[in-house]
């Protein structure tokens, strides 16, 4: 397979490399499906499109709660999830 990229510049070159790598971390990261959360978490992130852990970690609290339908419970759930997490690493 050949793939022909057209940069104006390095750093352009640099930054589409970058974003397609990190695209990828995010891809290949663990399902949020077989977590332990309620289904209306679920569906709030799925709808922002939400699939994987890696995607979830790189929205902050804020936004999070910008999402319609995802509220304090959902929220306070996400919190949980993350400490026991941690307490398991």
């Amino acid at each position: 397979m050949k793939i022909v990229v057209e940069a104006e510049s390095v750093e352009e070159l640099k930054t589409l490399l970058s974003n397609l790598i990190e695209e990828d971390r995010l891809k290949s990261s663990p399902s949020i499906y077989p977590l332990d959360i309620g289904p209306r978490t679920l569906r709030c992130l799925r709808s922002e499109g939400i699939e994987t852990v890696a995607q979830l970690m790189t929205y902050s609290d804020r936004a999070l709660l910008r999402i319609p339908h995802f509220g304090r419970k959902s929220l306070a759930e996400i919190h949980d999830l993350a400490l026991k997490i941690q307490k398991n690493d």
